[in-house]
């Protein structure tokens, strides 16, 4: 994008309809295409399952999926980083329900600490 090297993370409905693109530069930047409403990767997963992962960051889910065995488990995203995390769990709550167990793997920062005490009674 803009002739910069970047990595691009594709948000799909559950329908796996393209809804938004979020672009990160090298200086960890990021620009937004469209508005994503969904957890990254979430279209993977439609039915629920056993357990599911969330993580703070698409390069994060990334790296959980291929440690863990890719398909071992659901693993998704926030959207937009820590502070999407409540709104995202709220919009998302019926899907994240059909999961008998749902991890959270967020930054050990202040951001990720807050985002974690919001949504674990959710």
């Amino acid at each position: 994008m803009d002739g910069k090297p970047c990595h691009v993370a594709d948000y799909r409905n559950l329908e796996g309809e393209l809804i938004a693109q979020k672009i990160r530069f090298a200086d960890k930047s990021f620009k937004c295409k469209g508005r994503p409403t969904v957890f990254f990767g979430q279209h993977l997963w439609p039915n629920g399952g056993k357990k599911v992962v969330i993580t703070e960051g698409e390069v994060d889910c990334l790296t959980v999926a291929i440690v863990n065995g890719e398909g071992k488990w659901p693993v998704v995203s926030l959207p937009s980083g820590a502070q999407s995390a409540k709104s995202i769990f709220k919009a998302q709550y019926d899907w994240l329900n059909s999961f008998e167990e749902v991890v959270l793997m967020f930054d050990e920062d202040d951001q990720g600490r807050k985002a974690s005490a919001e949504v674990s009674h959710i």
